[in-house]
C-alpha cells in the first residue's frame, strides 16, 4: 500500500466517524463565498507564521489543476511569498 492510500485510508476512517447530520450541504452560490473565506483565512495565518507558506503553495497548485476555474486560482498572493 503507497503512502497516499495509507493517508487516504486514514482520512476516510475519520470521515465516517463524523456523524451525518454533522454534514451541510452548500448551495453552489453560496460555495463560492465559502472558498474565498477559507482562502483568506490561510492567507492570513500564513502570514501570521500558523501554516507553511510552501505546503499551502503546493495544495493551491493541486486545487487549481482539479478546479482551475475556480476564483481564487485567478490570484497570485500564494505565489508572492517569499
Amino acid at each position: 500500500m503507497s503512502q497516499f492510500d495509507r493517508v487516504l485510508q486514514i482520512i476516510r476512517t475519520a470521515d465516517s466517524t463524523i456523524p451525518p447530520m454533522a454534514w451541510i450541504d452548500i448551495e453552489p452560490e453560496d460555495a463560492v463565498k465559502y472558498t474565498l473565506m477559507l482562502r483568506e483565512s490561510r492567507v492570513q495565518l500564513a502570514q501570521q507564521g500558523l501554516y507553511d507558506k510552501r505546503g499551502l503553495k503546493v495544495i493551491k497548485r493541486i486545487r487549481c489543476h482539479v478546479n482551475p476555474a475556480d476564483p481564487e486560482c485567478q490570484t497570485k498572493s500564494e505565489e508572492e511569498w517569499k
